[in-house]
C-alpha cells in the first residue's frame, strides 16, 4: 500500500490509563484508505505518522471518522432557550479549544440565570440576551483564529511557507508574545465570564 501522508495536524488526548485518543486529519479518499485497513497494518500506519516517543500501540479499541466543518448559530437564545458549546457553535478542534469555549459558555449562562434568579421570568429573552452579547462575539473571534491557523499551517505554498515559518520564529523570541498565546489557547486570557475567573 502507498503511504498516507497527515494533510493536516495530529492530535493525542490522554484518557485513563494508558489508553489514548489519536486524532488523525486527512483527506476523504485517505480516511477510506485507512478505514479499510485490517488492524496491524493501520497500526504501522500510525506508528509511521505519529511521534515515536508515543511508544507501541498494542491495541486499536476502536475507530471513526466526521468530517470537520464550521459552523455558527445565527442566534444563542429564545425564550425559554439557551444553545450552550457544540450545540451553539462547530469549530476546527486544531488546538482543543471547542471544550473550552464551551466551558465558558457555560460559565457565562450560570452567570446569567443567577442573576434572574429571583426573578419569574428568569428564562425570557430579557435575561437571555446578555449571555449571548457576552459569548457570540469572542465565540467568532476564536473560530476565526482556528481557521486561519490551519489555513496557515496546513498551506503548502512556498512564500506562504516561509513567511509563517519567519512569523513563528520572531514570536518565539518574544517571550510575552508566546505566553499571551498560550494563555489565550487555555481560555484564561482576555474577557472572561466572572464565574471562570474565579475558578482559575
Amino acid at each position: 500500500m502507498a503511504a498516507v501522508y497527515s494533510d493536516g495536524p495530529l492530535g493525542v488526548f490522554a484518557l485513563s490509563g494508558a489508553h489514548a485518543s489519536l486524532v488523525w486529519y486527512n483527506t476523504p479518499n485517505d480516511v477510506k484508505r485507512l478505514l479499510a485497513l485490517d488492524d496491524d497494518a493501520f497500526s504501522r500506519a500510525l506508528h509511521d505518522q505519529f511521534p515515536s516517543c508515543l511508544g507501541k500501540i498494542d491495541a486499536i479499541l476502536e475507530r471513526g471518522f466526521f468530517p470537520l466543518r464550521r459552523q455558527h448559530a445565527h442566534r444563542y437564545v429564545d425564550d425559554g432557550v439557551a444553545l450552550v458549546g457544540d450545540a451553539a457553535h462547530m469549530i476546527h478542534p486544531l488546538a482543543g479549544q471547542g471544550v473550552n469555549i464551551g466551558f465558558l459558555d457555560a460559565a457565562a449562562l450560570s452567570a446569567c440565570l443567577l442573576d434572574a434568579q429571583d426573578h419569574s421570568d428568569f428564562y425570557s429573552m430579557a435575561w437571555l440576551a446578555r449571555y449571548e452579547k457576552e459569548r457570540r462575539h469572542p465565540n467568532l473571534l476564536m473560530m476565526q483564529s482556528m481557521d486561519f491557523f490551519y489555513r496557515a499551517f496546513s498551506n503548502r505554498v512556498l512564500p506562504i511557507k516561509l513567511l509563517r515559518n519567519i512569523g513563528l520564529g520572531v514570536a518565539g523570541r518574544l517571550p510575552f508574545a508566546k505566553e499571551h498565546v498560550m494563555r489565550l489557547a487555555m481560555g484564561i486570557e482576555g474577557r472572561l465570564p466572572e464565574l471562570s475567573r474565579r475558578v482559575g
